[in-house]
């Protein structure tokens, strides 16, 4: 019975670290970015950040690669790994908030 809660334990300490290798298309001053549309020029807010910021401001544009994307979204565990946030500004352009965005779930073993 040892020998499965090591492995176990193992296993859930690999998938944790898997939950932080998030992909996001490009970062603008700390912020991650998924493109959600080429054609609709908009982006959202993507998973990863791995910053400790007092405040944040998500701009309601950002430029990338000579193009403008509107921030539409701010995706599921964006700001999950982000210690000591205290203060965030959202523009009006966000229209969804994903799952776990500023809030990260507890793991139960």
């Amino acid at each position: 019975m040892k020998i499965f809660s090591k492995h176990f334990a193992v296993l859930a300490l690999s998938l944790l670290a898997f939950d932080y290798a998030e992909a996001y298309d490009f970062e603008i001053e700390g912020v991650n970015y998924n493109i959600i549309s080429m054609e609709d020029k908009t982006v959202e807010v993507a998973a990863g950040q791995q910053m400790s910021p007092i405040s944040v401001t998500i701009p309601e544009f950002v430029v990338y690669r000579a193009n403008i994307y509107k921030v539409v979204s701010i995706g599921d565990n964006a700001f999950k790994v982000t210690y000591g946030l205290h203060h965030i500004t959202i523009p009006n352009s966000v229209k969804s908030i994903g799952k776990y965005a500023f809030l990260r779930p507890l793991l139960r073993i």
